[in-house]
């Protein structure tokens, strides 16, 4: 049996170069020959008679082109990795909490609710805590509401001004003499009129709460955010206040994880005048830290977060649930505005922003 040929650098067995009409001094190895190729004439009109001239105008082209070395796979070859800085973001840069936090808060807070939901809780008796008081985003309805929650009657903001709160109001004495039934009923029940300790938001108590009642108190928290409740003890005095007292921002949170999440516009818009108003509770935090000393402000990025975690746990919470993520970008655009270090006149209108709605 013959051996098959085997093309050299000229083409063929016999040294012979024919595959570029005569020319095949500079013939590539094509290997084993499996086919037979025909030697091209001079006068060749560039037109196949048959798979042997074809083969041959292929390879006549072939030639024209530059000859294409590959390297052999080397499996121990490795590539350094150059390492490359993550970008850092536009909410990073302003101390906003990161997507990934906001993701893994949202999905911890969801399956707490839903544990809540399945969970039996002992109502609460009425004798332990003063009369519930009624759905009302009047002025009488926050005093009302914050002399339940406090069990004192509602003292002034940080400037010492009285606050204003807009509400529909009833006819004219129906709110004030409403207000004092439920004063006489809150120190009938508690058994004194003498202020008692704030109440914390328990299960049992969240279980007399009505969907609203949840959202004329979460109305009416924000008006709260500036008031001194120093002399009431709810936070210890700290050199990094809180951005949100802490009392009122657990009971933001106990609210929201009792809250339904079927809405109508005018539920969605209290919501987000309580987010807007954490974002301006830390705006505000912010610019009083700015008008300090840096021994006065001695704080690391740990405190910071602790401070401000009360105030963005509100704001992640509507705009993850509610599907109201626009307030992120707010928060950038508000927080934004604020250098690290100005000295300022903006306090008095950050505090005006938390008692604005939409």
């Amino acid at each position: 049996m013959a051996k098959r040929k085997r093309y050299t650098e000229n083409g063929n067995s016999d040294g012979q170069g024919a595959t570029d009409g005569g020319s095949g001094g500079d013939e590539q190895d094509y290997g084993n020959q499996s086919l037979p190729v025909a030697v091209l004439p001079p006068d060749f009109d560039g037109i196949p008679l048959d798979g042997a001239t074809y083969l041959a105008m292929v390879r006549q082209e072939a030639a024209t082109h530059p000859a294409v070395f590959t390297a052999a796979h080397n499996p121990y070859a490795t590539i350094a990795a150059v390492p490359s800085l993550p970008a850092v973001s536009r909410a990073t840069e302003l101390g906003i909490p990161s997507e990934e936090w906001r993701d893994a808060f949202l999905e911890r807070f969801k399956a707490m609710r839903e544990a809540l939901s399945l969970t039996p809780s002992t109502s609460l008796s009425r004798n332990n805590v003063a009369r519930m008081p009624k759905p009302r985003s009047s002025d009488a309805g926050n005093k009302a509401w914050f002399r339940f929650i406090f069990g004192r009657e509602r003292p002034t903001d940080q400037n010492g001004e009285m606050i204003e709160v807009d509400g529909d109001e009833g006819p004219e004495g129906e709110e004030d003499a409403e207000e004092k039934v439920e004063a006489q009923g809150g120190e009938d029940e508690a058994g004194s009129s003498t202020a008692r300790p704030p109440l914390q938001p328990t299960s049992s108590l969240l279980t007399r709460f009505t969907t609203g009642q949840i959202l004329s108190l979460l109305h009416h928290l924000p008006y709260w955010f500036t008031i001194r409740l120093e002399r009431q003890s709810v936070d210890a005095p700290s050199a990094h206040p809180p951005a949100i007292p802490s009392l009122l921002s657990q009971w933001c949170f106990a609210l929201l994880a009792k809250l339904d999440t079927r809405l109508v516009s005018d539920d969605i818009s209290t919501l987000r005048t309580l987010a807007r108003a954490s974002i301006a509770a830390v705006a505000m935090r912010r610019l009083q830290l700015s008008e300090q000393t840096d021994d006065e402000t001695d704080e690391g990025e740990d405190e910071e977060q602790r401070a401000e975690a009360g105030a963005w746990t509100v704001v992640n919470i509507v705009a993850g649930l509610w599907g109201q993520t626009d307030l992120w970008e707010s928060a950038e655009e508000d927080l934004g505005r604020i250098p690290r270090r100005q000295r300022g006149a903006e306090l008095s209108s950050a505090a005006g922003a938390a008692k604005t709605s939409e």
